[in-house]
């Protein structure tokens, strides 16, 4: 290639000229992308080096393969219509052993030319490259958790499962790894992980950078390698075939007796469907399935007395005394007052209580969530989260949340200001919750209201469950898209019983991480419309609980477009109030749902 066709077309100038092109379209169109143009052109500017190839700037900050290759598909372009060579992709040359570059630094050119020339025929041939096994080091975090699992779900056991939940698998790693899985405690009770810079006694100051980590961390890896199967949700965890065959190798070595038989790979596999009902099931498969989970559901029972009840509030939730930096946890607040406060990281609501075993048994039953919770809001942050659309989903977040005494306290701040601005979108947001949504909204006059009000609401909630017995649904008869309905029909059957969950299963079915059902994320559509208020749209959750189910029920009606824009107001006529859509409402929905194309604002 000519020095010419080197300079034009493999040069770093000509590419930062396609960089400042596209970072202008994307400022032309709002779009946030301008910024990581911007960041790739400066980076690429200040290089020193002259690159042949785009594939070659990967190696600058700021310019990834995506870059690279759009820089690569835009490169040829340009040598097309201005009739230049494409320069050639660079070959990656493999490294010498170290053997290799003595004996080249003593033969001549001649023959070092040759051997070159016989390696390139021959060498890769010669050396074929294999991959190695990963194997966990000795009572490292992942060793106690193919360990456990090995325990747990393949060896012949009158406690074996097919599958175990994330509190079981730690409980049978831990006798076998030297790495806490729960920093803080041996229980269950600690769930965030500690800086490594507090696990290793060292501080990287105010500045640093902390690395956060714990042996259940592992738990990612060896899922990317595909030694674990992990499924459902709450999740639930087994070995694979080439997991198990590492698994068994370590459990040999950790002194796990081997005297009963292991399963083999097809019992492993074999997992209870049952104890999900998936997406594709029809409503007569579905309903049969939870029946039949029902009639043989017995609940592990904590007995009243042989559990504590303590409040867990959201570790994000602060107070501001005034700027940014002055943030107090409202925890600490509630301590001062003589709550039994603990502080975590809730996937949904700003505080529950718990019923803690007195006598940990090591299973996930330890703690359970009452069924009560708290949703503290400032009177700006009500405002803000109204106005941005938040306030709708966290409603139905706490609404589908499993528990059914929902608490929303609403905390004056700025009062004059925010109810001279936006007066009715606050009051009509507070009585919708109350009537529509069947919350409980209480107004305090500032933080030190709000502590003493949560402060007699923990004295109410242990007197309600002073001497009463508590049903804990197990998480493997459970799922995210049947849990609701699971636990009514559970409710149904004993109505004076407290049907109740786990934490850990708490904390999963209401992780917003987790994968959603296309029937969430038809609700979720659903909520976008004017009107539609959680209540209502459950109901037509109820009778269709997927996009394709309501458009395919509006086509079978044919041409009469009466008839279709009656449909969910007439479905619902009879029901509550809350739940009932009205006529202009049901007319909306519809044309929302059978418009093709949508104009542009």
């Amino acid at each position: 290639m000519s020095d010419e066709t080197n300079s034009s077309a493999g040069g770093n100038t000509l590419w930062l000229t396609f960089l400042a092109a596209w970072t202008e379209e994307a400022q032309a169109k709002g779009s946030k992308v301008a910024r990581t143009y911007r960041k790739a052109h400066q980076s690429l500017a200040v290089c020193p080096i002259e690159f042949q190839h785009p594939c070659q700037t990967t190696q600058l900050a700021g310019i990834g393969p995506t870059i690279a290759n759009k820089l690569e598909q835009e490169l040829q372009k340009w040598c097309q219509d201005n009739g230049r060579t494409m320069p050639e992709r660079p070959v990656r040359q493999a490294s010498s052993s170290k053997q290799t570059i003595e004996n080249t630094d003593a033969v001549g050119p001649e023959q070092e030319s040759s051997a070159a020339a016989k390696r390139k025929q021959t060498g890769a041939a010669e050396r074929p490259t294999k991959k190695r096994a990963y194997v966990p080091q000795h009572r490292s975090g992942a060793y106690g958790l193919l360990v456990g699992l090995f325990i747990t779900t393949r060896a012949s056991s009158s406690t074996r499962q097919e599958r175990v939940s994330k509190t079981q698998l730690i409980n049978a790693a831990k006798p076998y790894s030297d790495t806490e899985y729960e920093v803080g405690s041996s229980s269950s009770r600690s769930s965030a992980a500690v800086p490594l810079s507090s696990q290793y006694g060292t501080s990287g100051g105010a500045g640093g950078s902390r690395s956060f980590y714990t042996g259940w961390t592992s738990i990612k890896t060896l899922i990317a390698k595909g030694y674990v199967l992990q499924s459902g949700n709450p999740a639930r965890y087994a070995l694979s075939d080439e997991g198990s065959a590492i698994a068994e190798t370590l459990a040999r070595d950790a002194g796990v007796e081997h005297s009963a038989a292991v399963t083999t790979a097809d019992d492993a596999g074999d997992y209870d469907d049952d104890a999900e009902l998936a997406d594709e099931w029809s409503d007569g498969e579905q309903e049969e399935a939870l029946q039949a989970r029902v009639s043989t559901f017995e609940p592990e029972v904590l007995a009243a007395g042989s559990y504590t009840i303590h409040l867990v509030v959201d570790n994000r939730e602060r107070h501001r005394a005034g700027r940014r930096q002055e943030k107090e946890p409202i925890a600490t607040l509630l301590l001062e007052r003589g709550v039994d406060t603990e502080t975590r990281a809730l996937e949904v609501g700003d505080a529950v209580w718990i019923a803690r075993r007195k006598q940990p048994t090591g299973l996930e039953a330890d703690e359970v969530v009452l069924d009560h919770i708290v949703e503290r809001k400032r009177l700006d942050d009500l405002t803000s989260s109204i106005l941005d659309g938040r306030w709708r989903d966290q409603k139905f977040r706490l609404s589908s949340s499993g528990l059914s005494r929902v608490l929303y306290l609403i905390e004056d701040y700025d009062v004059e200001n925010q109810m001279r601005k936006f007066g009715p979108q606050i009051q009509t947001a507070l009585s919708s919750s109350q009537v529509v949504d069947g919350f409980f909204v209480e107004r305090t006059s500032g933080l030190t209201a709000s502590i003493d009000y949560l402060a007699s609401m923990d004295g109410m909630v242990r007197k309600i469950y002073e001497g009463q017995d508590l049903s804990v649904i197990p998480s493997a008869v459970i799922s995210r898209s049947s849990f609701l309905d699971t636990r009514e029909e559970l409710q149904r059957k004993s109505p004076t019983a407290s049907i109740l969950t786990s934490f850990e299963a708490f904390q999963a079915l209401n992780s917003k991480s987790g994968g959603l059902t296309s029937k969430e994320i038809f609700g979720k559509m659903l909520l976008c419309i004017k009107g539609m208020s959680a209540e209502k749209v459950r109901e037509v959750l109820t009778m269709y609980s997927t996009l394709r189910e309501l458009t395919d029920a509006y086509e079978e009606l044919g041409e009469d477009a009466n008839e279709v824009e009656t449909m969910l107001s007439t479905l619902t006529e009879s029901m509550d109030q809350r739940k009932k859509i009205g006529p202009a409402l049901s007319r909306k929905v519809a044309e929302i749902v059978l418009t093709p194309r949508y104009a542009a604002e």
